[in-house]
C-alpha cells in the first residue's frame, strides 16, 4: 500500500481548504463529487462512481442506515477514492465481502482508510493532542469529540501513534473481546477477537490499565513495562533450574524436550529483538514475561514457583555474555 502518498493527499487536502476539526466533510465532498444520502439495505457503507471517467464528476453514495459517525468515516473513504488518482471507476464499500475478492480491492480500500484517518485525525494535530495529555481514556475521548469520530476509530488511530508497550481491548457486556489491538513494536500480544477477557489475568505485568464505557462496550488500554527490576532470589545456575522445573512437570522426556525448545524459541526471540536497542538486564527480562505471558502451552513453565529465579537466571547470564562479547 502507497500509505505515505495517500496520507500526502490528505495533508495537502486540509492545506488547500484550511479545514478545521471536525472536518466539514459534506462541503469537501461536494467540491469534488455529486453527494447523495439513501437508505442502502445491503451490507455496504458506500459507494464512490464515476472515478476518473472523463467528463463526468464523479458521485458518493453514503448508507444512511449505518451510525451517524460510522456515515462520517464512510464520507471521508468515499473522498479518499475521488482524491487519489489510482482510484477508478465504481467501487462498492463492503463491510464483509468474501475473502476471494481481488487483492486490488483491499489495497484501495485500506488506501481510502489511510486517506480517510489522516483526513479526520491529522497526524501533527493527534500528535499534540498525545503531548498535552497522557491518561488515554481521556486523551479517546478528546479524540472522539473533537473530530466526531467513532470511539473504535479514535482508538485506532490513537493506537497508531503511541510509543510500544500499549495495548488495548475492547469487549461488549458479556465480557467478550469485540476488538483488540497493540501498538508498533509491542510484544505482548493482544487477546484474540471472541474470546473472554478478564485483563488482571491475562495482564498480570501491566504497568497501569484505564478503561471508558462507550455505550454497551468498555475500553481498555493497557501499558505494559518497558523494564522490570529483577526478583531478589538466590542466584542458581539456570540449566539446573530448568531441569529441575521440568522434571517436576512431566514425566515424559520428549515432551520436557518440546517444552525446552518451545521456551528456548520465546526467549531467543526476545533477545534478539533487543539486541538493536542496547538491551540491559531489565528490559530484556520485561519482553520475556510479556512474550510468555501470552503462551498459554508454556503455561506449566513460567507458572512454577522457581520460574521467576530461573529466568533471572538467565537473563543474566545473556546480558553478561553479551557484555564480554563487547
Amino acid at each position: 500500500m502507497r500509505k505515505h502518498i495517500v496520507v500526502n493527499y490528505a495533508k495537502r487536502l486540509h492545506e488547500k481548504h484550511s479545514l478545521s476539526l471536525p472536518v466539514d466533510l459534506e462541503k469537501v465532498a461536494r467540491e469534488y463529487a455529486q453527494l447523495k444520502y439513501t437508505d442502502i439495505p445491503f451490507e455496504i457503507d458506500g459507494i464512490s462512481a464515476n472515478l476518473k471517467k472523463k467528463g463526468v464528476k464523479p458521485s458518493i453514495i453514503v448508507n444512511t442506515m449505518k451510525a451517524r459517525r460510522r456515515q462520517r468515516f464512510t464520507l471521508a473513504h468515499e473522498i479518499g477514492h475521488v482524491i487519489i488518482p489510482w482510484h477508478m471507476g465504481t467501487i462498492f464499500d463492503i463491510t464483509d465481502i468474501a475473502s476471494s475478492c481481488a487483492v486490488s480491492y483491499w489495497q484501495m480500500e485500506e488506501e481510502a482508510n489511510a486517506f480517510a484517518t489522516e483526513l479526520l485525525m491529522p497526524t501533527s494535530w493527534l500528535q499534540e493532542l498525545i503531548i498535552q495529555d497522557t491518561n488515554l481514556a481521556r486523551l479517546t475521548s478528546k479524540i472522539i469529540n473533537l473530530a466526531d469520530v467513532s470511539a473504535l476509530a479514535a482508538t485506532l488511530r490513537l493506537r497508531s501513534e503511541l510509543p510500544p508497550n500499549y495495548i488495548f481491548i475492547v469487549v461488549n457486556m458479556s465480557d467478550i473481546v469485540t476488538y483488540s489491538g497493540r501498538s508498533n513494536g509491542t510484544y505482548t500480544t493482544s487477546v484474540a477477537i471472541g474470546t473472554s477477557c478478564d485483563i488482571q489475568m491475562e495482564y498480570p505485568h501491566a504497568e497501569s490499565v484505564c478503561e471508558f464505557s462507550i455505550l454497551s462496550e468498555k475500553y481498555y488500554w493497557i501499558k505494559m513495562p518497558v523494564a522490570t527490576p529483577l526478583p531478589s532470589v538466590h542466584y542458581r545456575p539456570w540449566r539446573i533450574i530448568l531441569e529441575q522445573i521440568l522434571e517436576e512437570i512431566s514425566d515424559d522426556s520428549d515432551q520436557r524436550n518440546l517444552l525446552k525448545r518451545q521456551l528456548n524459541g520465546v526467549l531467543g526471540f526476545a533477545n534478539g529483538s533487543l539486541k538493536r536497542e542496547g538491551c540491559y538486564e531489565e528490559k530484556l527480562y520485561a519482553s520475556c514475561m510479556q512474550r510468555l505471558s501470552s503462551k498459554r502451552h508454556l503455561e506449566a513453565l513460567t507458572s512454577h514457583h522457581d520460574f521467576s529465579e530461573f529466568l533471572t537466571s538467565k537473563v543474566k547470564d545473556i546480558v553478561s555474555k553479551r557484555n564480554a562479547d563487547g
